[in-house]
Order: C-alpha cells, then structure tokens, then sequence
C-alpha cells in the first residue's frame, strides 16, 4: 500500500481525507501529468491507462473526484443534475462518493445551489 502524499498545482487535494478534485472532461494523461506522483489508476480495482478520469477512480490510496459527475463517466450532463435533483427532493439515491461529487460548491451540503452551478456550467461552460 502506498502512502506518500500526492500534490497538484492544478487540483484541488484534501490530504485529510484523501480526496483529489479534478474539473470534468480530463484525460488520464493530464490528470497523471499534473500530480507530483501516481501509481496505477484504477477503476473497480483495474488498471485504467486511458480515457476520462471518473468519480470513484482511486490512486495511490486517494479517491477521485470529478466535480459534478455523480453518474461516474467523466462528465457533467444533465443525467447529473436529475440524479442530484432526486437526491435533494428524496434525500436518497447518492451514496458517500457521489455526494462528494455533487457538492460543487464545497460547503458540505447538496442544495439546489449546487444544481444551479452545475447546470450553469452545463450551457455556459468554464469551471466547477
């Protein structure tokens, strides 16, 4: 098991809990080239060497967060926004990962907030 600290310049890392945010639609090779070191990315405990990087991807013992992407592929899309939505209206539906995801505007709650920043960033583009 591997235990050494990961840094980025460009995502966001919580060392507490081992979490790396990264914005949606990045490549592996991108995602790799900015971290100050990574072993193997996996997924379902494979080994994933190309594509996008996912929520619920995992190196070097940190979990992968991709910023919006609850449905994990990648991407921000409106199925996001409608998984979110129900979670808010029912109070279940996402489990601890995808919470994280979810919660774009960092403040350890999923609201409505967080679909609008979403959904914005769905038409408008830019970054979560």
């Amino acid at each position: 098991i591997n235990t050494a600290t990961i840094t980025s310049n460009k995502y966001s890392i919580n060392q507490t809990k081992k979490i790396i945010y990264v914005e949606p639609s990045t490549d592996i090779s991108t995602f790799e080239n900015n971290l100050s070191q990574s072993n193997a990315i996996l997924y379902n405990n494979n080994k994933v060497t190309s594509g996008l990087v996912k929520t619920g991807m995992t190196t070097n013992n940190y979990l992968i967060i991709v910023k919006g992407d609850v449905t994990s592929d990648g991407y921000v899309k409106m199925n996001d926004v409608m998984k979110i939505s129900e979670y808010i209206v029912e109070e279940k539906g996402l489990n601890d990962t995808e919470k994280h995801a979810a919660d774009v505007t960092s403040d350890n709650n999923i609201k409505m907030n967080d679909v609008m920043k979403i959904s914005e960033y769905i038409v408008e583009g830019g970054n979560l």
